[in-house]
């Protein structure tokens, strides 16, 4: 056989419109120190072309086609042995010759470096990896970013950012996937608006790739499988099970998942989800040929969803089999369970006018006529039919628990929603898992709006395990848990992690949900904000306004986006026309902000001044009426009592960690008094509190357990419990109740 010693590096085959990515050539180059490297991914996802343009940038790389150069050996030159790398693509294709000449190459003690890719990784040479020092870049780490996408886009036309950011969300950077996308609507003459409502639709072009090429290794009923599986949005082995008749659908899901190669595991309870983009290729192809048997497929898929108390999950198919009225049966004699559960929300292309419209029972499209409204439309129709349903009670009864939660929310009334939230967590819990996740999501919420970072993103990372270990993929309430993550990282100035929520949130949701994707949009132009590009957060938060109907928290960011630029006339005008759908303490702010931008430095006082008192509010609101305090104090020559608010505003933020309000609002026109003046925050008892048993007692102004208490700060159950002995003992109470009133009124919180 013909050695492969001197094989030069094929740069010159690289396309004229690679794009190249410097973090991964970064993370090549930083792997220097490991044995061997892997690049392992899906098709399309960019892998060859990576590594042929890494090795036209290095002095000694020999590259290696495994599935087109031929059974040759892999032998390393000699005169480089040991300095040289060997770049080894399409390992998944590698003959048992092959194959045993990289495993010989890492048994050596000394020899090349090895970059070995593929779309996985054969068993054999899997087993033999965790001795030969390894390192990976998987499928995640190849996929493009937003940023990446847009520049791949920009080589095929000219795209707008909301239409980039639509090729990014549709294709979840799979690179073949985002040129496709750019090269159809660049060339659409009817415009790109028209062009992104079809994005998905461009699966349909895919399925001969697909079927061909990536699902190239299994065999015919294999991929018949696959097919019919395409149907439901997660699948585990019982599901698969349910819809093929295949008793072996376990191995065939493992194999689907090995290496990220067609399939990701959803939670830990063996659901997985097909790549969205595939997955469409296949169930367009199945919608336009065999329409039949889909329909058919999703009227067994609603069976078993049925059998198994998921009743959105029933409804929705049963709507796409066609079979209406089976569908209305199941809306009217679960409708407290639906509700109870939350919308679903599902994220397949809707051809046909009677494809299944998102059961949106619990959306908030305005302030007033949001969930309570439907929730209250509910409760006022007859029971009757809902009793038949099995847990009737408990879900009707969850169903109330859950309506002054919302109204309080709605009302910007956390410390209330608290109060309920009590109720139906307890309710919710009992009735199953995907209750007990949508009470959760608000649980976060409400935790966020009192500012208790750190509580709020774990009920928010709790909902989304939930939700995933149950194999929920486009759900309503996973979305809202990922915004109150989001909003957590941005209150922490963590912009870099609160764009990775957001990048997540549109590749997992799409343009499903209204609601959702403004708010993914606002809490993208708060980041813009925080980063000092205020034109670019203004053109979100108008487009948002002109586009949909606005929420409190979009209108109080616009006006202060508008004030910030000097627009305080268009600032009035938006208050005043907006004004019915601001809460009283989002009102109360944006009154306050444009009186101070009038010099009306005494009015704005007045607004803010009894606001500031009240300690049953949002944190977050009250620590920005500190600051506007703070500056109308200043705007009227009381330096030393501004830097009093400050630093008053300062003490509640700090616990949390929260420095967005402050980054936005920075000291202007302050002096430093000295020694700060010593105030009800200084009047600590005798025995002051530890830093950890501050821990605690943060935590004990939730509605955590004493174990839930040591889990979320490492410790033993013993150990809290000697914490909340200490603190009661120094704060002279005898009841947790009691600490927390007197922690507030000493402002330890």
């Amino acid at each position: 056989m013909t050695d492969l010693d001197d094989v030069a590096p094929p740069g010159n085959a690289l396309s004229s419109r690679h794009l190249r990515r410097d973090r991964l050539h970064d993370t090549l180059d930083g792997a220097a120190g490991h044995r061997c490297v892997l690049v392992i991914g899906p098709a399309g996802i960019g892998k060859t072309e990576l590594l042929r343009a890494w090795c036209a940038e290095q002095p000694m790389v020999t590259f290696y086609d495994l599935a087109h150069d031929g059974p040759a050996r892999l032998r390393p030159p000699v005169r480089s042995k040991t300095s040289m790398s060997m770049v080894l693509d399409n390992v998944h294709r590698a003959s048992k010759t092959q194959l045993d000449d990289i495993i010989g190459l890492l048994a050596e003690p000394v020899g090349p470096r090895l970059v070995i890719a593929g779309r996985w990784v054969p068993p054999r040479l899997r087993a033999c990896l965790p001795t030969a020092g390894s390192t990976e870049i998987d499928g995640s780490a190849l996929a493009l970013t937003e940023d990446e996408t847009a520049r791949l886009c920009a080589r095929y036309g000219r795209l707008s950012p909301e239409t980039l950011a639509e090729v990014y969300a549709v294709t979840g950077g799979w690179t073949a996937g985002a040129i496709v996308a750019a090269t159809s609507i660049a060339g659409d003459p009817v415009g790109t608006g028209h062009q992104l409502h079809r994005l998905h639709a461009i699966g349909a072009t895919l399925h001969d790739y697909v079927v061909g090429d990536v699902l190239a290794h299994l065999s015919d009923d294999d991929r018949r499988a696959v097919a019919d599986t395409s149907s439901v949005e997660t699948v585990s082995a019982a599901l698969f099970t349910a819809l093929t008749g295949r008793p072996d659908a376990g191995r065939l899901l493992e194999e689907l998942a090995r290496d990220g190669m067609f399939a990701v595991a959803v939670g830990e309870r063996g659901w997985h989800r097909y790549c969205r983009l595939w997955r469409t290729a296949l169930y367009l192809h199945a919608q336009h040929f065999e329409p039949d048997r889909l329909r058919s497929l999703h009227r067994t898929a609603g069976d078993w969803y049925l059998a198994h108390g998921r009743y959105r999950e029933a409804v929705h198919h049963a709507t796409a089999a066609g079979d209406h009225a089976h569908a209305a049966e199941l809306t009217t004699r679960y409708r407290f369970h639906l509700l109870a559960d939350g919308p679903l929300i599902t994220v397949i292309p809707a051809p046909s006018p009677t494809w299944p419209v998102p059961l949106v029972a619990g959306n908030r499209p305005s302030r007033h006529a949001g969930p309570v409204t439907a929730v209250a439309g509910v409760l006022a129709q007859t029971a009757a039919t809902a009793r038949d349903a099995p847990d009737a009670d408990a879900a009707r009864h969850v169903v109330e628990r859950a309506a002054p939660v919302i109204a309080a929310l709605n009302a910007g009334r956390p410390l209330e929603a608290r109060t309920h939230l009590i109720a139906w967590l307890r309710a919710a819990h009992q009735l199953g898992p995907l209750p007990h996740a949508r009470a959760l999501r608000h649980s976060a919420a409400t935790e966020l709006q009192l500012g208790n970072l750190q509580l709020a993103a774990a009920r928010a990372g709790q909902t989304r395990r939930i939700l995933a270990d149950h194999g929920v993929s486009g759900a309503h309430d996973d979305g809202w848990a990922t915004i109150v993550l989001a909003a957590v990282h941005i209150q922490r100035n963590e912009l870099t992690a609160a764009a990775e929520q957001l990048r997540g949130l549109a590749v997992d949701l799409w343009r499903t949900d209204a609601p959702l994707t403004a708010a993914e949009h606002l809490h993208r132009a708060m980041i813009e904000q925080q980063r000092g590009d205020v034109q670019a957060a203004l053109r979100t938060t108008r487009q948002l306004i002109e586009t949909g109907t606005p929420s409190a928290e979009l209108l109080h960011l616009h006006v202060q986006l508008l004030l910030a630029n000097g627009h305080t006339i268009d600032a009035e005008r938006h208050a005043q026309t907006y004004a019915v759908w601001l809460t009283d303490p989002l009102r109360r702010l944006v009154d306050a902000g444009l009186l101070l931008a009038q010099h009306r430095a005494a009015e704005a006082t007045e607004t803010l001044q009894t606001f500031v008192q009240h300690t049953d509010g949002s944190t977050l609101c009250r620590i920005d009426a500190l600051l506007l305090l703070a500056d109308a104090a200043a705007q009227t020559g009381h330096l030393e009592h501004a830097t009093h608010l400050r630093r008053q505003a300062e003490r509640i933020a700090a616990p949390a960690g929260i420095r967005r309000p402050f980054l936005l609002n920075p000291p202007q026109n302050t002096v430093d008094p000295g020694p700060p003046v010593r105030g009800p925050a200084d009047r600590v008892p005798p025995a002051t509190l530890t830093d950890r048993e501050l821990d605690v007692l943060r935590l004990l102004n939730t509605l955590l357990t004493v174990a839930e208490i040591a889990a979320a700060l490492h410790l033993t159950d013993n150990t809290v419990k000697s914490h909340v002995s200490g603190i009661y003992r120094k704060l002279k109470v005898r009841r947790r109740r009691d600490a927390v009133r007197l922690a507030y009124t000493l402002q330890l919180l």
